[in-house]
């Protein structure tokens, strides 16, 4: 008898073991209402479209980019601009005092909390070069340019900022008291997105819908808001230096040096370039009650107020003079106002 038989090993034929894994659910990200700006703002840079609008959005977690849709009818809406970048955004924490501008303050301090991003201290320098700008938000939505030198961090995105130059950019009008607390405020870097505007849609009331972009219009995170840009970057400046002068014949002489928008910063340069379609100003002489009595015109930075008229408007011959001096502009109208209380000399 002859028996044959083979080995096996049952072990060989086993599943292997697996390393052990904790099983996951993996969702996709939900983006609420982002947080939106739009900012009158004026030239910057000198290069820009002055008739531009400004917008900003921040959001948490960031979707990626804000779309910002306008409709001049409240349907049909077209993609406006897409905020690509998250805006350096907050709030102050302490008020600030109104203050002079184009000169260093170094008497204030201002705390602001950011909802995300930093701030750094920069040399003088810098700032003077343009760095560490914000814009503040005052009473009926005005946006003063504000830049800083130092900046300390005092807690979780909290800074105490000291160093101001105020009313930068022609918005010194915009001071139009001591600032509170709580008010708005964004960093003015790249993350501030341009709204291309033409001259002929200044003004015009859009309604205006933003929200994630990658979500369409009709999704509920998209707010609505109602906002008109009134070219901010086509109104003059404030001229400077007003001064009054009597002359030998009773008339008084108003004089003043004008500003401009574009192209100012040339040390070299002797007169600033006009900025301005046409050379014009108005201005309007004040009553003590603060009513304009009368408004002279001129195409040069003087303008003539004669004895017959102030003896018109005020029964005798004025030693000093409240007054209000625009520049004019063709696409604007008038420009910053200029007022000032000027003795006679």
């Amino acid at each position: 008898l002859e028996i044959e038989s083979l080995s096996w090993q049952p072990h060989i034929y086993k599943r292997p073991a697996a390393p052990a894994r904790n099983g996951t659910l993996v969702g996709g990200k939900v983006f609420g209402p982002a947080l939106a700006l739009f900012l009158d703002l004026p030239l910057l840079r000198g290069d820009e479209n002055p008739a531009n609008g400004y917008v900003a959005a921040y959001q948490s977690p960031w979707p990626g980019g804000v779309a910002f849709y306008r409709s001049a009818t409240g349907s049909a809406y077209e993609l406006a601009v897409n905020a690509a970048l998250p805006a350096i955004m907050g709030e102050t924490l302490s008020p600030l005092a109104a203050a002079p501008a184009s000169r260093w303050d170094w008497g204030s301090v201002l705390e602001v909390q950011l909802y995300s991003g930093q701030l750094q201290s920069k040399e003088k320098i810098d700032v003077l070069s343009g760095d560490n700008r914000l814009a503040i938000e005052h009473a009926g939505g005005l946006w003063e340019v504000v830049q800083f030198q130092q900046a300390e961090l005092v807690g979780d995105k909290r800074y105490r900022l000291r160093g101001f130059l105020r009313g930068q950019a022609g918005t010194e009008a915009h001071i139009t008291g001591d600032l509170p607390t709580g008010a708005r405020l964004v960093v003015l870097d790249d993350a501030i997105a341009p709204v291309e505007l033409s001259a002929d849609q200044l003004a015009l009331d859009f309604t205006w819908k933003a929200g994630p972009a990658p979500y369409d219009l009709g999704h509920r995170s998209f707010r609505t808001y109602q906002k008109a840009f009134s070219g901010l970057g086509t109104k003059p400046f404030a001229p400077v230096h007003l001064k009054a002068v009597a002359l030998a014949n009773g008339d008084i002489r108003l004089d003043w040096i004008r500003r401009t928008r574009t192209g100012g910063d040339g040390w070299e340069q002797v007169e600033v370039p006009l900025g301005e379609e046409h050379e014009a100003y108005e201005v309007d002489i004040l009553a003590a009650s603060g009513n304009v009595v009368r408004t002279l015109s001129s195409s040069i930075p003087s303008v003539i107020y004669g004895q017959v008229d102030q003896i018109s408007d005020f029964g005798v011959q004025q030693t000093s003079l409240s007054v209000v001096v625009h520049q004019m502009s063709a696409e604007f109208g008038r420009g910053h106002g200029a007022r000032a209380i000027l003795p006679v000399l």
